[in-house]
């Protein structure tokens, strides 16, 4: 690969190399304060839904032997952007929304990408992954569990 791109870049005219290493740092760096609490809120919300509501809905359903689908434990833990109170947290709601609707698999299927999403099966007490993403002012988290 890496043999056609330069050869590809050598054909092209009017092309100049330039360092992408600095502006790409200054894109990923964290610039000031309000940004790192906005970070750690997203975090904490984040860690908050998977901790305080989703695992223990989740052991809740397999003591209980319940049938409840991938998809509806999705779209309950998804409800709780719209009240942060509900999981002890006092944020804005307005400024809080999920980076993707979480993502629930067990029974032996999983998708690894991060264009994964819960599909329609019934939780199995086997292996479950669970993954939930925050926006907190435009600032991003994700917690993953298996």
């Amino acid at each position: 690969f890496t043999a056609l791109w330069r050869a590809a870049l050598q054909a092209a005219d009017g092309l100049q190399l330039v360092e992408l290493s600095p502006a790409l740092a200054q894109v990923l760096a964290v610039k000031d304060t309000d940004e790192q609490a906005s970070i750690k809120r997203a975090a904490i919300f984040s860690a908050e839904l998977l901790t305080k509501h989703l695992l223990p809905k989740i052991e809740t359903i397999i003591d209980e032997e319940s049938k409840v689908s991938h998809e509806k434990l999705a779209e309950e833990a998804e409800e709780a952007f719209g009240d942060p109170k509900k999981i002890g947290l006092n944020l804005n709601k307005d400024l809080l929304e999920p980076c993707y609707t979480p993502i629930i698999q067990s029974g032996g299927t999983y998708n690894l990408k991060p264009s994964a999403f819960s599909n329609e099966q019934n939780l199995h007490g086997g292996t479950i992954t669970c993954s939930v993403g925050a926006r907190y002012k435009s600032y991003c988290s994700n917690v993953g569990r298996t």
